[in-house]
């Protein structure tokens, strides 16, 4: 028989295979007996907390580009921890309102420091936040760690996450019955679509 006309066989001679596994003992690669895929491992899923920090930091970023300085931002099982100097009173009201965006944000946590103002203006503007934290605080239809009040000037601002359009809309009349010369309304829907500010 002529042994130039056979065919190569894809089964290897049992002495090559058995000196092949020692060699190689996870696995045979036969050339021209089909491909072998192997499976890439699964992407690795970022931690919530840490896409939280990214996103708020990258936010601040954008909007403070010239700002030279990134604010202690710490994220812990969905709470924004907020602490630091800033120079001005807006960069705090905007900082807030950009740590309640990601989804992943349960409650914010504001100790961020701005320079007090000498005049009577700081004074009112804490009495306005923390008499709008009492109220919210002490109402029971009202969530009221899921959300973050500022003052400045005179306005408050509202921030955080509704739980419902009837909770929403109790929050902005009680923000308007403490003597705001204006109300921003920053607040979010629960399913993350952020409603127009209303004054």
């Amino acid at each position: 028989m002529d042994t130039m006309s056979q065919k190569p066989s894809c089964v290897p001679d049992r002495r090559r295979a058995r000196g092949w596994a020692k060699a190689i003992p996870v696995a045979v690669l036969l050339t021209g007996c089909g491909t072998i895929h192997h499976a890439s491992p699964p992407a690795a899923q970022e931690n919530p907390d840490v896409a939280t920090r990214r996103a708020i930091a990258a936010a601040w970023q954008q909007d403070h580009p010239d700002a030279g300085f990134l604010p202690d931002i710490v994220v812990s099982d969905g709470v924004v921890y907020l602490t630091g100097d800033l120079p001005l009173p807006q960069m705090r009201v905007e900082l807030v309102r950009e740590s309640w965006q990601p989804v992943a944000v349960r409650e914010v946590i504001d100790e961020l420091k701005v320079p007090s103002s000498a005049d009577t203006t700081y004074a009112r503007d804490m009495k306005l936040s923390m008499t709008l934290r009492a109220r919210l605080t002490f109402d029971p239809d009202i969530q009221s760690t899921r959300y973050s009040i500022e003052s400045v000037g005179g306005v408050v601002y509202l921030m955080g996450t509704a739980q419902s359009a009837d909770e929403s809309n109790k929050v902005r009349k009680l923000a308007g019955t403490i003597g705001a010369s204006k109300v921003v309304n920053y607040i979010t829907a629960r399913n993350g679509a952020a409603e127009p500010a209303k004054s």
